[in-house]
């Protein structure tokens, strides 16, 4: 089947699945892991009402879990949804979170879904922006499907957002986290290694396919956190938990 055939079909599938799901049987939420999703905002498209749906981000929070406890302190880059914050602070019960996320159409979601999981938005903060090497402002693709919104072009709306760089957020925040995850898209490649150096552990998803030397870069990427002590304790696919302690 050809990418186009197979896109159609993709797409015919969301949107019957949306239909039956939402207008027929009136489900307005997910459950993914002990945690609820809104399906009922403008953000959410048909492809993201399906993989809500289905096994969303379950592998990066399990994943999670390995360096993560009470007493952890977490910044996250890529926040999307809310859920991996909204997991580690239901689930695993962390102590300090902070997320930074850059799709404007994505605040409102968030607070929707920490309400729906009897969590006070207030208390996890949110830095509306993009990591990047350099603080400044970066292009910024905003993707109908709200998991492809990136700094690499993956088509949709291009919009000017800040650039922050992981120690001005660092210095902004009320706590020193110790652990980093991220899921930026692509932008994990233009974090320079030594502001990685700052965390004990990483949740990192990489993102080699979406680069012409994505491969390359990815793979000196990784080279260069060894030579900075993380050690790989679990990979899944392309998601990597690893730690210098």
């Amino acid at each position: 089947m050809s990418n186009t055939a197979l896109e159609i079909a993709r797409t015919a599938r969301d949107v019957g699945y949306r239909f039956i799901s939402q207008r027929l049987l009136g489900r307005q939420t997910a459950d993914q892991v002990g945690v609820k999703l809104t399906l009922d905002h403008p953000a959410i498209s048909d492809r993201m009402f399906y993989v809500m749906n289905r096994d969303y981000e379950s592998r990066d929070a399990r994943l999670a879990e390995l360096v993560l406890n009470h007493e952890s302190d977490v910044l996250e880059l890529g926040a999307s949804c809310g859920f991996m914050a909204i997991y580690c602070r239901k689930i695993i019960g962390v102590r300090n979170y902070a997320m930074v996320e850059a799709n404007p159409a994505l605040p409102s979601l968030i607070d929707q879904n920490f309400r729906l999981n009897g969590l006070d938005p207030d208390t996890t903060p949110l830095i509306r922006a993009a990591a990047a090497g350099a603080d400044g402002q970066i292009s910024f693709t905003v993707h109908r499907n709200i998991w492809s919104s990136s700094v690499v072009d993956r088509g949709g709306e291009t919009i000017a957002v800040p650039a922050r760089t992981l120690p001005s957020i660092i210095a902004d925040l009320s706590f020193a986290p110790d652990t980093l995850i991220l899921d930026i898209e692509g932008s994990e490649l233009q974090i320079p290694a030594e502001h990685y150096a700052l965390f004990d552990n990483l949740v990192i998803e990489t993102h080699a396919k979406l680069l012409p030397d994505g491969e390359e870069r990815t793979d000196r990427l990784m080279s260069e956190l060894a030579a900075l002590g993380f050690k790989i304790l679990k990979r899944e696919g392309d998601s990597y938990v690893m730690t210098k302690r």
